[in-house]
């Protein structure tokens, strides 16, 4: 009968030694960093970074982050591109999408968020929406609440972009008809109505 014995010595420094199990709750409405107690009398308990001693089952517990912003890479994984993309290597710039940090709880990165004041929800785009070029004007009003305006304006583009380092926006005909949409498909009644705003804004 053979025998094993885990290479302890090749992990990484961090996953080496005692194991140390960290949690964060909530106590009278402020969140509190501890440590769980693993020897002793007080096993089974956590201890918190002001060093007082709470049973951890009787407090609610928050996520063990607290990011400002949840990164999530598509496609970075050779056997995932080729299950949606039939291809055995990942894209040559990673792609990637957003959830709100609100999206967390005590458990586990889920799929509904908290709303909080302050935070915004775009209402979508209608059709005729275009993109914008430098000196354009843009205006958006809220009956009862007041206008807001800019103009656009030409930035230097980013110094990584020249290194050929992220993933640039592309351009090209199929770009433009998803993001802008095609006229041919419009019924005439919006069309109109565009026309009709095209005109009050001519001088």
């Amino acid at each position: 009968m053979s025998t094993y014995e885990f290479p302890f010595k090749d992990l990484p420094a961090a996953m080496r030694g005692p194991r140390v199990e960290r949690r964060r709750i909530l106590i009278g409405g402020s969140a509190y960093w501890g440590t769980m107690i693993e020897e002793g009398a007080e096993r089974v308990q956590l201890r918190l970074d002001d060093g007082r001693i709470v049973d951890p089952a009787t407090v609610p517990h928050l996520p063990p982050v607290s990011p400002s912003k949840i990164i999530a890479v598509h496609i970075s994984y050779s056997s995932r591109s080729v299950e949606t993309r039939n291809k055995p290597r990942p894209t040559d710039a990673p792609t990637y999408f957003t959830k709100p940090s609100t999206a967390l709880n005590g458990g586990q990165i889920a799929r509904h968020i908290t709303l909080l004041p302050g935070d915004v929800i775009l209402t979508g785009t209608p059709c005729h929406s275009r993109s914008v070029d430098p000196g354009d004007r843009v205006e958006c009003e809220v009956t009862g609440l007041g206008r807001l305006a800019g103009t656009v304006a030409a930035i230097p583009a980013p110094r990584a972009s020249a290194l050929g380092v992220g993933h640039p926006p592309t351009d090209s005909d199929e770009v433009r008809r998803v993001a802008l949409g095609s006229d041919s498909r419009v019924p005439e009644r919006f069309k109109a109505n565009y026309r009709q705003a095209a005109h009050k804004d001519q001088p």
